[in-house]
């Protein structure tokens, strides 16, 4: 997985083609930011940042340079972070799912649904 999929110092409408290998799991990768980006909302960020308002939020928080202000900077970092997280938990099942262990394969892919299913629920 190549850090090219959420470029930290600016905004792509889309990732470049080809940054995510194998390029069979693309598709899944861009859903997973496509959901990052969905959940880090004014709620996450005000959960931060108590002080700010969603008019200030909206004014800022989906800069086309995203470190020029540090409301969208801090939900920029969120992304990230929830992607990598997700990206993570996924493929740790998937290599054990490859070499063969498949009892850890499936302990790691049940980890990942549970904080799927967690996320989920914190979204009701």
């Amino acid at each position: 997985m190549s850090d090219r999929l959420f470029s930290f110092l600016q905004k792509e409408s889309t990732p470049p083609g080809g940054v995510v290998f194998p390029a069979d799991r693309e598709a899944w990768a861009r859903d997973c930011l496509a959901r990052a980006d969905r959940a880090v909302n004014f709620d996450a960020v005000h959960a931060y940042l108590p002080w700010l308002s969603e008019a200030e939020y909206r004014k800022v928080a989906d800069s086309d340079d995203p470190y020029a202000q540090p409301v969208s900077a801090l939900r920029r970092m969120l992304i990230e972070a929830a992607v990598y997280g997700d990206l993570s938990l996924h493929n740790e099942g998937v290599i054990f799912k490859e070499r063969g262990k498949l009892p850890q394969a499936i302990e790691a892919f049940e980890k990942a649904l549970a904080v799927d299913l967690k996320k989920a629920s914190a979204r009701r």
